[in-house]
């Protein structure tokens, strides 16, 4: 099942609102990039590839990042609390409000 969400984009910021959490995240525009290309029919590899190359990041790092992004955010059965996040030291990426 796919996640209702729309999106804003604002100055360098895209908002994203849930549907089904019926909440809100403010999102850098290339996590909400990402975030669009792990919903719709990209390749994994081409979104690694093109994500590292973004956030000028080793493709491990992306890759763990792309995962927990679509584990907590495309997952119904995560929840979108603060504690759900990791902290990628450096790629201040979701903020939760």
């Amino acid at each position: 099942m796919k996640k209702k969400r729309l999106s804003k984009t604002v100055e360098d910021k895209t908002i994203v609102w849930f549907k089904d959490y019926n909440k809100y995240l403010i999102l850098e525009n290339t996590t909400a990039a990402i975030l669009k290309r792990v919903s719709s029919c990209f390749s994994a590899k081409e979104i690694v590839v093109v994500s590292s190359k973004k956030l000028s990041v080793p493709l491990d790092k992306t890759i763990d990042f792309i995962l927990d992004l679509k584990k907590i955010l495309i997952d119904p059965t995560r929840s979108l609390e603060p504690e759900n996040f990791t902290d990628y030291g450096g790629i201040d990426t979701l903020k939760l409000f």
